[in-house]
């Protein structure tokens, strides 16, 4: 193969002007770009030949700039066989085509990175590029991005991952030079100048066209890939061995501290730094290699989901904050009956890369427990003070609370006695009388907050039930409870004082009053005196609702109920002690019933057209030597077909009693029967059909007389009349 006609012709055209041997010349291009049979030349031919021809080339680069319009046309006739060498603006004048090939030798010809490279293929490399101007800041290389070429750089060049910065700033140089052995290459990393900059650009598919017929510049370009390479791995080789210095250096103060620490890899596995005292308290002697998160989380499935996925997070190259990232692990561990709080921290290269996550234990077990201890003996001090607030308030229901206590403790006891005795047959009536003392009790307790109490008299009716049907073995556990219950309200009085109780209870004399009643006793004045000593023993009839309101108020909530208390009361209306506490104590059943069962939760209230808070309402007033009291509510009112169904379906009760009173209008009653419950289902609340019966014994008990009216959708009103001489 020859060279076409039209580049012999121009190059035959130059020879006057030219240093060089026509001959020569030809025949070293022709052997450059073929064989004579028109076979390409082996690789190390073209090499050779490729020397050989770059004098001869200088040489005529030199010439053709002189020429001026042979040199030109040269340069036309070129471009119709190959790729133009120049990629300037078309010249008008041979002249500026040969200033620019001048100017680029004068400006790029001296960078160190082309020193290596020969006359020849220098200025075939500067020939083929075009200028391109950059933009501080924008990179000109784009990690992630294509790289469609080769540039060419005399500036300091800013190189960033993840767009951080990284220590490996250069002076200028090739950057792309991958791209020229692969088509489809992305940049690992950006390029940046930090001041607006000319560089030389060669198109991708332009410089290896060029390559194809000149190996020496395509071997020049593989040794400065490989040159940057090595770099990169010299780099990274050096970043190791200081990680491994610093993880040799952090074991060592591991140790020397005692801390209970360790460090994490990408696969969440604990790394060779680890403590004595992490080993220890994750109870495995070598913990190297272990999965970390399997230790303190187990099978907690999802919590070792999240625990994975912000750990792929922190190793990901960066492309999240790992102090963000490290908030989403777990901060506390429960791991053999230890609590540990877990502080983290990372390890970072100098490209960025987190390259350990470390662990730092902490037993938080003692500090816990001494604040929950703490936080337990504030609890029960602020909740024996508002104990004592309300028994101070009601005194003499406490008492007759403790009255009740003792009196039901020597009951279950002989009780106890009597049914092991008898092989557990146990009298049914006794057994009633029990479960009513323990049911007021129950309900009295509420009043002082003694929730203790009211759970341990709970318990203790089902035990006594469970004994009744001959189980003996829930009844102990259930009376040992309730005996400490029962001691701890004895406690709580004698807390008080003896002096203290005596003022609440009012029976203390002031001065006047004992003055009063010794000039009484000395004149022998016995109705003055009769008179003084029963005035002690009176006390204002408001006070047999002390503690009611408080006590609506917390069932209603626990209810999910509104309720609103009132009291009705003659200012100047006094009872007797005693009755005050026997009132107090048992009509709370009447009460909690009217909450319990009466009123209705405020989405049903409001439906029905009534306010969402149910009104209860004690009235107390004296008629004809009598005290009146009136309970009453706002709520549903009593279904009696319900209660005659629930009353006849139940064998225990007197059917014929209950026809009786259905014959005389007074259904009522059935209400007030012992064993009869409206419920379906106990609660410590209701269930057992004992409240209605224990406040029929006390009126009863007082000489008083009851009834009851009740309005379907309108309410209920319970009436009592108790003799007050």
């Amino acid at each position: 193969m020859i060279l076409p006609s039209h580049i012999q012709r121009t190059l035959v055209e130059m020879e006057p002007a030219s240093p060089l041997s026509l001959a020569d010349l030809l025949a070293l291009l022709q052997a450059q770009l073929a064989a004579p049979d028109g076979s390409k030349l082996p690789l190390d031919q073209q090499i050779s030949l490729s020397q050989a021809l770059w004098p001869a080339m200088e040489a005529l680069e030199q010439a053709r700039a002189e020429q001026g319009d042979k040199a030109f046309a040269l340069g036309q006739n070129l471009a119709q066989e190959r790729t133009s060498f120049f990629n300037a603006p078309q010249p008008q004048t041979p002249e500026v085509l040969a200033q620019t090939l001048a100017d680029r030798l004068a400006n790029w010809g001296s960078l160190p990175v082309l020193a290596s490279l020969s006359p020849w293929d220098s200025h075939l490399l500067l020939g083929l590029a075009q200028e391109l101007e950059l933009a501080p800041g924008q990179p000109f290389l784009e990690e992630g991005k294509s790289v469609t070429g080769l540039y060419l750089v005399s500036v300091p060049v800013e190189v960033c991952y993840q767009g951080i910065p990284l220590p490996l700033a250069m002076t200028g140089g090739l950057f792309g030079q991958e791209a020229v052995f692969s088509a489809q290459f992305v940049a690992p990393l950006s390029y940046k100048v930090g001041a607006a900059a000319t560089a030389l650009y060669i198109p991708q598919e332009r410089l290896r066209e060029a390559l194809s017929w000149n190996p020496g510049l395509e071997l020049w370009l593989l040794a400065q890939r490989f040159f940057r390479s090595t770099q990169t791995l010299n780099r990274l080789a050096q970043e190791y061995q200081k990680v491994n210095r610093e993880s040799r250096l952090t074991q060592e103060i591991l140790d020397n501290t005692g801390q209970a620490s360790f460090s994490i890899d990408a696969k969440g596995e604990i790394g060779t730094n680890y403590s004595t005292a992490a080993a220890q308290y994750l109870g495995e002697p070598n913990p190297t290699g272990l999965p970390f998160a399997d230790l303190i989380l187990r099978d907690d499935k999802k919590a070792l989901r999240s625990y994975y996925r912000a750990l792929n997070l922190i190793f990901a190259g960066n492309q999240f904050d790992p102090k963000v990232v490290l908030d989403l692990l777990p901060k506390q561990v429960h791991l053999q009956d230890r609590v540990f709080a877990l502080h983290y921290y990372f390890a970072e290269d100098k490209l960025g890369f987190v390259t350990s996550v470390y662990v730092r234990m902490k037993d938080l077990t003692e500090e816990i427990n001494q604040a929950k201890l703490a936080q337990e003996t504030k609890d029960k001090e602020r909740e024996e003070k508002e104990i004592e607030e309300k028994i101070r308030s009601n005194i003499a229901s406490f008492l007759g609370l403790l009255e009740m206590i003792d009196k039901n403790q020597a009951n279950l006891e002989r009780f106890f006695l009597e049914t092991v005795n008898q092989k557990y047959q146990a009298n049914p009536q006794d057994l009633r009388g029990l479960l009513k003392e323990l049911h007021s009790i129950k309900g009295l307790c509420s009043q002082f907050g003694l929730q203790g109490l009211k759970h341990a008299s709970h318990a203790t009716e089902s035990a006594l039930l469970a004994l009744g049907q001959g189980k003996i073995e829930q009844f102990a556990p259930a009376y040992k409870e309730l005996k400490s219950h029962y001691k701890h309200a004895h406690i709580l009085l004698e807390s008080l004082g003896e002096g203290i109780v005596s003022v609440l209870m009012g029976v203390t004399f002031t001065k006047p009053d004992f003055l009063a009643l010794k000039q009484a006793v000395f004149a022998q004045d016995w109705p003055t005196a009769q008179a003084l000593v029963s005035a002690k023993g009176q006390i204002p009839a408001s006070s047999l609702a002390e503690n009611w309101e408080d006590d609506l108020l917390n069932l209603g909530m626990s209810l999910g109920k509104e309720v609103d208390f009132e009291l009705v009361c003659p200012e100047d209306l006094t009872l007797p002690l005693e009755m005050v506490r026997t009132l107090n104590f048992e009509l709370r059943h009447v009460y909690r019933n009217a909450i319990d069962h009466g009123l209705e939760t405020p989405e049903v209230r409001k439906a029905a057209g009534k306010r969402s808070a149910g009104k209860v309402r004690l009235t107390l007033g004296s008629e004809n030597g009598q005290l009146s009291i009136a309970v009453e509510d706002d709520g549903a009112g009593i279904a009696w077909e319900r209660i005659l169904q629930k009353a006849r379906s139940n064998p225990n009760l007197d059917q014929t009693q209950i026809e009786a009173w259905v014959a005389q209008n007074q259904a009522w009653r059935i209400l007030f029967l012992p064993g009869f419950s409206s419920q379906e289902q106990l609660t410590e609340l209701s269930g057992r059909g004992v409240g209605m019966d224990a406040v029929a014994s006390a009126i009863e008990g007082l000489g008083g007389s009851y009834s009851l009216e009740s309005t379907l959708g309108a309410g209920s009103k319970f009436k009592f009349l108790v003799p007050l001489s």
